[in-house]
């Protein structure tokens, strides 16, 4: 109702109205649909596509959103975009559970759940500090500086995915066991946040905490006859999120330069949040880019195929001029890529591919006992 009356007062293109009510009735139906476990694929994907695109669309086409300015055409033509990576998720979502599930056979084990110790946690704090202190000195991950080694991608992977996804098996194990367990697994990915900010990166930080939430949520899930933890616990990571999420910019203010976009009030940064709104410029970018909406874009992703370019490196060079040698990247926002590659028709089969995926892995993960493996 807000954004329709902001729309009204605007005299917003009636195209763009249209594409967007159709958009939230759709999101409306799903929430519907997942209103038991607001947590399950249909559930998550809303709320996020929401952050990213429902939120801003309005206050763009309305021009409440500072310094960002594009046109009803342009939105309009974003928001179908949108809508089709909603519907080909939402059909690929709907794939009913099956004991042959092709994910739990992949990633289904039998073994039983470990306990932790104090031991593992000492062990992971010095590998988390050990890891991150040869990530700054190698620069691996580091915003807008190159990597001096050769494989740095392979390095990195290992040094900070790796051991992120240590951190949080501890994190799941503690939640079964005692409470000081699940306290240090906060600890382990709090720390996991601070080398984030040192390296100079923001959004990593919110990462880890939606990693923590997903994690205390699933014991709901899984561990209904044991004493379950409660989320207010992760009060501890939003506190520090504020502090955490200042050091990374203050750090790459210094590295790259520029004014820093969260050092001013409290006020202003909550506003940038709420504002923040670039997966809706990056992919007005990419539709401007290709002009009138196509279903097939010309089978480009051919083109690229032959050249060995990804959509991504496509787009930073031709739109942003990115040079090769540049360590920097902009993209294509998230239905953007499959959108340069092969159209909207890309859009629905690549979205109904990745809606596949997360049901069947939400269902390897919620029905472990009815299959008898131990995904999560």
């Amino acid at each position: 109702m807000f954004s329709l009356s902001l729309f009204i007062r605007s005299g917003t293109n009636q195209d763009l109205v249209i594409s967007y009510f159709l958009y939230l009735i759709l999101g409306i139906v799903a929430l519907w649909v997942a209103r038991k476990d607001i947590l399950a694929p249909t559930g998550v994907f809303v709320l996020v596509a929401f952050s990213g695109f429902g939120l801003n669309i309005p206050l763009i086409a309305t021009g409440h959103v500072p310094f960002i300015r594009i046109d009803d055409n342009t939105l309009t033509k974003v928001m179908i975009i949108v809508l089709f990576a909603h519907i080909g998720f939402m059909c690929g979502s709907l794939l009913p559970n099956t004991y042959f599930n092709p994910i739990r056979k992949i990633v289904g084990t039998r073994k039983s759940t470990r306990g932790t110790s104090f031991v593992a946690f000492f062990a992971l704090l010095f590998l988390e500090i050990v890891a991150g202190i040869v990530r700054m000195k190698l620069h691996l991950g580091e915003a807008g500086i190159q990597p001096t080694i050769p494989y740095a991608g392979i390095f990195q992977f290992f040094l900070y995915h790796g051991v992120l996804m240590l951190c949080v098996w501890y994190l799941v194990q503690g939640l079964t066991q005692k409470r000081s367990h699940a306290i240090l697994g906060l600890v382990l990915l709090v720390g996991m946040a601070v080398t984030q900010a040192l390296l100079g990166w923001r959004g990593g930080i919110l990462y880890i905490l939606i990693i923590a939430v997903v994690s205390f949520w699933y014991q709901f899930k899984l561990h209904d006859k044991q004493k379950h933890y409660s989320m207010a616990w992760l009060i501890i990571l939003l506190f520090l999120s504020f502090s955490l999420i200042q050091l990374g910019n203050t750090t790459r203010t210094e590295r790259l330069g520029g004014e820093s976009a969260y050092a001013k009030s409290n006020e202003e940064f909550v506003m940038n949040i709420l504002t923040r709104s670039q997966g809706t410029t990056r992919l007005a970018e990419v539709v401007n880019h290709f002009g009138p909406l196509s279903f097939t874009n010309n089978y480009l992703i051919e083109k690229l195929l032959t050249k060995g370019l990804t959509t991504t490196v496509y787009i930073d060079r031709e739109v942003y001029g990115v040079k090769e040698t540049q360590s920097h990247s902009v993209g294509t926002s998230g239905p953007g890529g499959p959108y340069t590659a092969l159209g909207i028709s890309g859009v629905l089969v690549s979205y109904f591919l990745i809606g596949m995926l997360y049901r069947l892995s939400y269902f390897a993960i919620t029905n472990y006992k009815a299959t008898g493996t131990n995904v999560f």
